[in-house]
């Protein structure tokens, strides 16, 4: 693990436990145009995911958004696709927080079709801490989307994940554990309001093991508000079994014990079970008052399975101290709450079928590649040099530049050291035209020994320099093994496959004659080559070759 890493999780704990005023001013602000982080090697993603948790713990959901956007352009600049997976994710969360979206920014399918799609992109190696907050931030997306059986494994990879690299890890571990606790907790509330008989018990029962395990977990230096919350959460998955006079004790204790730092949810949520155990217990006025005050505790934030359960079992306490005039209103919502639960039924298939069409996207960009790389070097095949070609000659290219590169008595070398040693020599070639040609320009195994590079716009005299520069890597590379020889033409792109290859090929056979480790260009009307005889330069390979 990374020296500062203690520091992030330290701080996103800190974040998390009522003190994210402290940690956004312990972090700075970031710059206006965030280019300077965006510039900045270890510690950049990190600072900014601090800046999006303890924004988002303010509620402060549309700065939250723009952070992640800053996480985002950081990670893809970076190149870290477990960063990017993160960025994208909150700020789909954060996105769907702000106040402010209407319904028409809040589309589930485009939120979906953007959320699969970062939850496709989650690296399956790598750093088990970055992975990590990768599926939690995909998990918290599905969470507050109320898409249950999304979120879970999400959560539950988290705490397989986290468990690599205990005790580093034991905070992630924790609030992985309170993500399922509040997971099951917000589902089994859900089912009980559309009356799915014991489903819901059982998810308590699933929230309360996971509050206590939660509990357990030593979580750092914010550890006791941490597991003062857990304990809490506990009790209330705990309430619905037993004596109602012991839970309500254990709620109340649980509340107190969390003292001014609990959040308003938190209270809320005790409150509620409060009132559910009260009037359990037969103390009608108590679970009245209870419910009136978890009403009164419900942050404008709220979950809204959190926010129905509440006002209904209020409602639901009003009606039967007085049912006379309330019962068509609670029917009403009992309706209305299984008109939403079937929607999200709805949006679980929804989002499950572009689950499903991510998947088969990815294999066909993966059987696609397949059919344009060569197995052996990674770079292009002849189906890549064949839609490149078309690319080039679809834009019209005047100046187009090919590079044919052969590596120079490969033979003898798996003569010598074997086949295995003449796969590594190609192999390794294949990372020195790659490394050395621009992003733009495409490297291809042609067969055998032979590898081409086409760049378009690109001169001759620049083309001469590109060649010259890859036979010395390559002299440095194969470390004495092998050198290559390569030919150079130029010319628009319509002539390539008629003209520019051939040429090519001639100057590098030039090459080879004249001892191979050398540069040629192509010149008009050359001739073909005559048979290659580099017989004294081959042998002198040879004899390096054993004497290695």
């Amino acid at each position: 693990m990374r020296d500062d890493r203690p520091r992030w999780i330290e701080l996103l704990g800190r974040a998390q436990t009522g003190g994210a005023d402290e940690v956004l001013a312990a972090i700075g602000s970031p710059p206006n145009d965030g280019i300077a982080e965006r510039r900045v090697g270890d510690g950049a993603v990190e600072v900014q995911f601090v800046r999006v948790i303890a924004l988002h713990c303010l509620a402060e959901y549309e700065a939250a958004r723009h952070a992640a956007q800053s996480l985002l352009q950081t990670a893809e600049a970076i190149g870290d696709p477990a960063w990017v997976c993160v960025g994208r994710s909150y700020r789909v969360l954060e996105g769907t927080l702000c106040p402010e979206n209407t319904v028409e920014t809040l589309k589930s399918d485009t939120l979906l079709k953007e959320l699969t799609e970062a939850e496709g992109t989650i690296p399956e190696q790598g750093d088990p801490w970055t992975r990590s907050l990768a599926h939690i931030g995909v998990g918290r997306c599905y969470l507050h989307l109320r898409l249950y059986e999304l979120a879970l494994p999400h959560f539950s990879t988290v705490v397989e994940l986290a468990q690599t690299d205990l005790p580093a890890l034991a905070p992630t571990v924790a609030a992985a554990h309170m993500n399922l606790c509040d997971l099951h907790m917000r589902w089994g509330l859900e089912l009980q309001r559309v009356g799915a008989g014991a489903a819901p018990e059982e998810h308590f029962a699933t929230a309360h093991r996971h509050a206590l395990l939660a509990d357990r977990m030593d979580s750092g230096p914010e550890g006791n508000v941490f597991q003062s919350t857990a304990n809490l959460y506990a009790a209330c998955m705990a309430s619905g079994e037993g004596d109602p006079n012991t839970a309500v004790t254990a709620i109340s204790e649980a509340l107190e014990h969390t003292g001014a730092g609990v959040r308003r949810s938190s209270r809320a949520l005790a409150l509620l079970f409060i009132a559910r155990a009260c009037y359990r217990a037969g103390e009608i006025e108590s679970a009245l008052h209870a419910a009136h005050m978890a009403c009164s505790a419900l942050p404008p934030e709220a979950a809204e399975p959190l926010e129905a359960a509440v006002h209904y079992t209020r409602a639901d306490l009003l009606c039967r101290a007085d049912p006379t005039e309330r019962s068509a209103i609670l029917e009403y919502g009992d309706r209305l709450a299984l008109t939403m639960w079937r929607q999200r039924e709805r949006t679980v298939a929804l989002a499950r079928w572009m689950q499903g069409m991510q998947r088969i996207r990815r294999e066909a960009e993966g059987i696609r590649t397949m059919a344009f790389t060569d197995a052996l070097t990674g770079v292009g095949n002849r189906h890549a040099f064949a839609s490149y070609l078309g690319t080039l000659t679809a834009a019209q290219i005047q100046e187009v530049a090919v590079l044919i590169v052969d590596v120079d008595d490969l033979k003898a070398v798996n003569d010598l050291r074997g086949h295995r040693a003449g796969d590594s020599v190609l192999q390794t070639l294949a990372g020195v035209l790659t490394g050395h040609a621009r992003s733009e320009d495409l490297v291809v195994r042609m067969g055998g020994d032979e590898f081409a590079v086409v760049a378009g716009n690109l001169s001759i005299e620049n083309a001469s320099q590109l060649a010259h520069r890859i036979v010395d890597a390559a002299a440095g590379a194969l470390a004495g093994v092998a050198t290559v020889s390569v030919g150079v033409s130029t010319g628009s792109a319509a002539s390539i496959e008629d003209v520019l290859l051939r040429t090519a090929d001639e100057a590098m056979y030039a090459a080879k004659r004249s001892s191979g480790g050398a540069v040629r260009l192509s010149t008009p009307n050359v001739a073909s080559p005559p048979p290659i005889t580099y017989a004294a330069a081959a042998v002198e390979r040879v004899t390096r070759i054993e004497l290695a």
